[in-house]
C-alpha cells in the first residue's frame, strides 16, 4: 500500500513535525492509483479531476491537503471557503495555470480573503532563498500574490516548521503565532492577543538563516536614522542586555521545553504554552512611544539590579523612543542563548571593534583557536585561570565551558539559560579571572562573565603592564570601585607575595594554574617608568643591563603573563612569528626556556586574525608552556627538569604543528564547513486535449464531444510537464556532489535536450495549399528556409513526447534558431549549502580539532569534522606523563 512515506523524501518524512500520527493516516487513508499507475489522492476540496482521475500526489500536494484538513476540522473553516488554484491577475491579464495561489481561505460571506497559503514542501525550509531554479523565493511569490489579492494575512507554509504569518499592508512583518485564526475569530483580535513565549521566539529565531553579525549591523542602521552614530556601541549594548535578561526570565520554560522534548519525547509543535511567561523584549504596532519606552525602560532597570558591574545604577535609555521601537523590532526575533558564543561574539566583536582594538595592535581571538588552546591545556576544577588580554572573555568564558563540562557531563554547555550546579557557579565566581584596558571590550566580557555567574564576574578593568600604578590610576576611583572592587579583592587574593609592604611586589607575581591570552603585538612602550618594571626592558632581558628605550608590548606581555603563574602553571599565549624566529628575539627565547618547559608551538595562518579593513596579516603562532617545578618551589613538584645530556642540554620532546585550513578567506571572512548538493531530474512532456460545454464550462469526455454539436464546445490542450526527481540509495532526491559524480559520471553528461512534440500548419490553406504541406511534423518544418517557416504556425501533437534526446554538446552544435524549439530532457542542478553540526549551529572549517565528533562524515573526500591538533597534542601529552592529562 502506498504511502506518503513513498512520495517525501526519506528525510522530508522524518521531520513532518506538524503533522500527527492520525494526521498522517487520514492522509495515507486518502491515497489512490491513478489511471497511469502513479499515485493520487481524492482531493479534499475537488474529490476527482475533470478526467474523473484522482489528482497527482506530489510532496506540496500532500501539504496542501493536510493544512486544508486542519482549516475545516481544527479551525472551523467550511471547505466552501476554501479555494484552490485561485487565478491571480497581473497588468490586467490572467496569468497561465502556473501562476495560482495554492489555498485561498475567504471569509463567510466569500467577498474578502483572510488568507493567502503559499505551500512549499518539507524540504524547502529557508523561504527567503530560492530553490528547485526558481528566480523568486517562496517569500517573494506569497507577498506577490497577496499584494495583488490584499489579504489580511499571507502564511508560508511546508509542514515541517510551523507556518509563517505576515501581517498586511505589505505583508513583509511576521506575525509569531503557531495557531491560524479560527473562522469566528476577528483577525485584528487574533494579532493584538497573541501570547508571544519562548516557544514562539525559538519557531521564529532569525538565527537559523541569518548571521547575528549582519543583524546588528541592520540594528545600527536603524539607529542611526533616528540618533547620534555616536552612540551606537552604548545604547545598542544596553538593548543587548535586556533581550539576554529577558531570555533568562524566561529559563524555567527552556527547562519545560527541553524535559518534555527530550524526556517525554513530545513533539515541538505539540507543547503547551499556555502558563509559559510572555516575552517583554517586544513591541507592538498598536503600542504608543511613551509606552515602549517606558516598558523597555524598567527592563533595564531591572537588569541592572540583577546583573550588576556592567552600567552604572543611574544609566539610563539614551535614545529617541522611535529609535527603540525600529531597533527593538528588528532584534526581538533573534534567540541569543543556546547559541554558540562564536555566533554572539562576531556581533560583539563588530560593535566594539570599530578599529578601536586593532588600532591597539590587538584582535579578538576566533573561538576555534580559543577552543583548542583550552582542550590542549585542559583546565580542571579546582584551578584558577587568567586571561590579562580578555577582551570580550573568550578564553575565560570557553574555559568555564570545558569544566562545566567536567562538573557535570550531562549537560549542554553552550550559552544557555539552564539553572546551574551550586559548583559550577563557584567555579566561575572564585576561578576565573580576567584583565583588559579596554573597558568596551570589559563590559562585553563582564556581560557574558555576570550571566554565566550568576551575577558575579572577576572580569576587571587594569592596565596590565602598568601594576606600579594599579593603585593611583584604578584602586583609588570610586567609581572603579563600585564596580570592580569584588572581583580585584579575589585576585589580590591570589598575589605570591599578598601580605607585601608595597603594591609593587603585592601585585608584581601570582598564583594561577593556567593563564591563556591573546596580547596587543603591535606598538612599543616608550614609557621608562613602565619597561624599568620588566627584566625583559632590559638589554638582553638582564635586569641589570641598560633599560632599552622602547619595547614591543608582547615581549613585556610575555614576561608580566609568566609573573602571574605559579611553578607548575602552564600558559598559552598568542604571539608574532617574529618571536619565535628572528635572531633578535633570541633573548626573549632564552628568558622563557629558562623559566619554563616548552609544551608547544602551533603555527597559525596568516588569515587567522584578518578581520575586514581592520585586520592583520601577520603570521602568528600560539606558544604553549608549563613553568619548571622542584622540590623546593613550595608546590607540587609536577613540571620538573629532566637531566642535562651529555652536552649540558635540556633534552625533551615538543609538540610542533602547522594550521593547514586558512579558516578566513583574504578579506577576513570566515570560510564554513560546506557541502555540494545535486538534484537530479528527468522531464516527460504530454499534451493533453480536454472538452468543456460551453454552457456551464464543465469538462466532458471525448465520447461525448464526438456525439455533440462541435459549436456547442470549447477545446482546450494542455502542456503537462512530469518532473522525475531521482533518488538516492537513502531515497533522498539530494545527492553529494562528489559521490554522484563517482556513480553517475560528470555532470554536464546529464545535462540532456529533446526536440519539442509539435505539428506546424499552414496559416492560410486557401492561399498556400497548392506550393506548400498543409501540416508538417517539427523535423520538416526545420529543414524549411526562413522565408517558407513563415507560411506555418505551430499548434500541438497530443500525447507523450517520445522523441530521441541529444547531449548538451549536440544541442550546442545545433543553430540558435534551431535550438529554441529543444525543452530540457534532463539536467542536474547543484548548490552549496553550509553544513550544520549536531547542534544546528554552522562552523569554520579548520584542522585545529574536532569541532563535532558526532557528526557524520558522509563524504570522504569532504570530511566535515575530525581529529586536528588539539587531539594530536593531547595524544603526544599523554605519551610524555605532562602532569594535566594523567
Amino acid at each position: 500500500m502506498i504511502s506518503i512515506k513513498d512520495i517525501l523524501k526519506k528525510d522530508e518524512y522524518e521531520h513532518i513535525s506538524q503533522f500527527t500520527k492520525e494526521d498522517k493516516k487520514w492522509i495515507n487513508d486518502r491515497i489512490k492509483i491513478r489511471k497511469d499507475g502513479e499515485p493520487g489522492i481524492e482531493c479534499i476540496k475537488r474529490g476527482k479531476n475533470n478526467d474523473g482521475d484522482y489528482f497527482k500526489l506530489t510532496p506540496e500536494e500532500i501539504i496542501r491537503q493536510y493544512y486544508t484538513y486542519i482549516l475545516t476540522t481544527n479551525y472551523g473553516y467550511k471547505i466552501d471557503q476554501i479555494s484552490f488554484e485561485e487565478p491571480v491577475i497581473f497588468a490586467g491579464k490572467q496569468t497561465i495555470n502556473d501562476k495560482r495561489i495554492d489555498i485561498a481561505v475567504f471569509d463567510e460571506n466569500h467577498k474578502h480573503i483572510r488568507m493567502i497559503i503559499e505551500v512549499k514542501r518539507p524540504g524547502i525550509d529557508d523561504y527567503k532563498k530560492s530553490w528547485d531554479g526558481e528566480s523568486t523565493t517562496p517569500f517573494q511569490q506569497m507577498q506577490t500574490y497577496c499584494n495583488q489579492k490584499h489579504p489580511c494575512v499571507g502564511v508560508l507554509v511546508n509542514g515541517n516548521k510551523a507556518p509563517e504569518f505576515y501581517d498586511s499592508p505589505d505583508y513583509e512583518t511576521q506575525i509569531v503565532l503557531d495557531k491560524f485564526p479560527r473562522s469566528d475569530e476577528d483577525i485584528d483580535a487574533w494579532k493584538e492577543n497573541r501570547r508571544f513565549t519562548l516557544k514562539q521566539l525559538i519557531q521564529c529565531d532569525r538565527l537559523k538563516t541569518e548571521t547575528l553579525k549582519d543583524i546588528i549591523l541592520s540594528v545600527e542602521q536603524r539607529f542611526g536614522a533616528n540618533d547620534s552614530s555616536d552612540k551606537a556601541f552604548e545604547e545598542i549594548f544596553k538593548l543587548i542586555f535586556i533581550k539576554l535578561y529577558d531570555e533568562v526570565l524566561s529559563s524555567q520554560d527552556a527547562d519545560e521545553i527541553a524535559i518534555v522534548t527530550t524526556k517525554y519525547k513530545i513533539p515541538f509543535k505539540d507543547i503547551d504554552d499556555s502558563g509559559f511567561r510572555v516575552m517583554q523584549f517586544r513591541v507592538k504596532e498598536t503600542e504608543s512611544l511613551d509606552d515602549i519606552y517606558r516598558n523597555m525602560s524598567d527592563l533595564f532597570s531591572e537588569a541592572k539590579n540583577k546583573w550588576p558591574g556592567v552600567f552604572a545604577p543611574e544609566d539610563v535609555l539614551d535614545m529617541h523612543a522611535e529609535t527603540i521601537k525600529s531597533c527593538v523590532k528588528e532584534l526581538q526575533n533573534v534567540k541569543l542563548f543556546n547559541s554558540n558564543l562564536e555566533v554572539v561574539d562576531d556581533a560583539f566583536e563588530h560593535l566594539v571593534n570599530k578599529n578601536q582594538k586593532s588600532d591597539m595592535g590587538q584582535f579578538f581571538t576566533p573561538r576555534y583557536v580559543i577552543d583548542m588552546c583550552v582542550k590542549m591545556l585542559n583546565p580542571k576544577p579546582k584551578e584558577k585561570m587568567i586571561d590579562t588580554a580578555a577582551g570580550s572573555c573568550g578564553f575565560p568564558m570557553h574555559t568555564i565551558f570545558h569544566v562545566w563540562k567536567q562538573i557535570n557531563p550531562q549537560a549542554i554547555n553552550l550559552f544557555t539559560t539552564r539553572a546551574r550546579k551550586p559548583e559550577e557557579l563557584a567555579y566561575v565566581q572564585n576561578n576565573v579571572f580576567g584583565i583588559d584596558y579596554s573597558e568596551k571590550s570589559v563590559r562585553v566580557g563582564r556581560m557574558l562573565n555576570i550571566i554565566a555567574g550568576d551575577g558575579h564576574t572577576n572580569v576587571i578593568y587594569l592596565n596590565t603592564l602598568d601594576f606600579y600604578n594599579w593603585k593611583k590610576n584604578f584602586l583609588d576611583d570610586d567609581k572603579w570601585q563600585s564596580k570592580y572592587h569584588e572581583g580585584f579583592v579575589k585576585l589580590a587574593q591570589l598575589s605570591a607575595d599578598p601580605i607585601a609592604n608595597s603594591d609593587r611586589k603585592k601585585y608584581k607575581a601570582f598564583n594561577f594554574d593556567i593563564l591563556m591570552a591573546n596580547p596587543p603585538f603591535a606598538g612599543a612602550l616608550d614609557n621608562t617608568e613602565q619597561i624599568s618594571q620588566y627584566d625583559l626592558g632590559h638589554k638582553g632581558g638582564i635586569c641589570s643591563a641598560k633599560l632599552q628605550n622602547a619595547v614591543d608590548r608582547d615581549i613585556l606581555f610575555i614576561e608580566r603573563n609568566l609573573n602571574f603563574l605559579k611553578p607548575g602553571g602552564r600558559m598559552a599565549v598568542v604571539l608574532p612569528q617574529g618571536t619565535f624566529n628572528n635572531s633578535s628575539a633570541q633573548y626573549i627565547r632564552e628568558y622563557i626556556l629558562k623559566q619554563c618547559r616548552l609544551l608547544a608551538v602551533v603555527g597559525l595562518h596568516g588569515n587567522t586574525f584578518k578581520n575586514g579593513k581592520s585586520g592583520t596579516g601577520t603570521k602568528t603562532s600560539v606558544l604553549f608552556v608549563q613553568k619548571w617545578t622542584d622540590e623546593n618551589c613550595g608546590f607540587p613538584n609536577i613540571c620538573p627538569k629532566p637531566e642535562l645530556n651529555q652536552k649540558g642540554e635540556l633534552d625533551y620532546s615538543v609538540f610542533f604543528a602547522t594550521m593547514q585550513e586558512p579558516s578566513k578567506d583574504s578579506s577576513g571572512d570566515k570560510i564554513y564547513v560546506t557541502e555540494t548538493y545535486v538534484n537530479w531530474n528527468t522531464y516527460k512532456y504530454i499534451t493533453e486535449r480536454h472538452y468543456f460545454r460551453k454552457s456551464d464550462k464543465q469538462e466532458v469526455t471525448e465520447a461525448e464531444y464526438n456525439a455533440g454539436k462541435a459549436s456547442e464546445y470549447i477545446i482546450k490542450d494542455v502542456s503537462i510537464t512530469e518532473v522525475e526527481e531521482h533518488k538516492n540509495s537513502s531515497g533522498s532526491t539530494d545527492f553529494i556532489k562528489d559521490l554522484f559524480i563517482e556513480e553517475y559520471g560528470e555532470l554536464d553528461t546529464h545535462k540532456k535536450w529533446i526536440l519539442k512534440n509539435a505539428t506546424f500548419v499552414l496559416k492560410n490553406k486557401k492561399k498556400d495549399a497548392e506550393c506548400y504541406e498543409e501540416s508538417l511534423n517539427i523535423e520538416d518544418y526545420l529543414q524549411l528556409s526562413e522565408f517558407d517557416k513563415k507560411h506555418y504556425k505551430e499548434v500541438a501533437t497530443i500525447g507523450e513526447n517520445t522523441k530521441g534526446v541529444i547531449s548538451q554538446a549536440e544541442y550546442e552544435a545545433l543553430d540558435k534558431s534551431v535550438q529554441k524549439f529543444y525543452l530540457v530532457a534532463e539536467e542536474v542542478f547543484e548548490r552549496t549549502e553550509r553544513v550544520k553540526d549536531t547542534h544546528g549551529h554552522i562552523f569554520v572549517k579548520h584542522d585545529l580539532f574536532n569541532h563535532d565528533p558526532d557528526l557524520a562524515n558522509p563524504n570522504p573526500n569532504n570530511i566535515y569534522s575530525q581529529d586536528g591538533i588539539a587531539e594530536a597534542f593531547i595524544e603526544f601529552a599523554k605519551r610524555e606523563g605532562l602532569s594535566f592529562f594523567q
